[in-house]
């Protein structure tokens, strides 16, 4: 099996190194309100630099992002506080839901 070009671990070293990364890994998570971990090697852009220059139908990752953000938040409050500005043509929640 390989990952990335990246074999299975050939001796107790490379083991214990893999192990120490994860407990560190791990232990750097309780510091954090939330975590993005790739279930499939399709996600792991989320975990590059390069994450930010994904698009979709014009739509970049943090644009996205952003939107869900807001709609978690009451209407009124992202009324007063927030302005979204929107690409011409780009599709909002508002008439995804309308499309559903």
């Amino acid at each position: 099996m390989k990952a990335d070009n990246v074999g299975l671990p050939l001796s107790k070293f490379q083991w214990n190194y893999i192990r120490k990364s994860a407990e560190d890994l791990r232990e750097s998570f309780n510091s954090s309100n939330a975590i993005f971990a790739p279930a499939c090697m399709s996600h792991t852009v989320h975990t590059k630099r390069s994450w930010t220059t994904v698009e979709i139908d014009s739509i970049s990752l943090p644009q996205a992002i952003r939107c869900w953000e807001l709609s978690l938040s009451p209407i009124e409050h992202r009324k007063r506080h927030h302005k979204l500005t929107i690409k011409e043509g780009a599709p909002t929640i508002e008439s995804s839901i309308q499309l559903a």
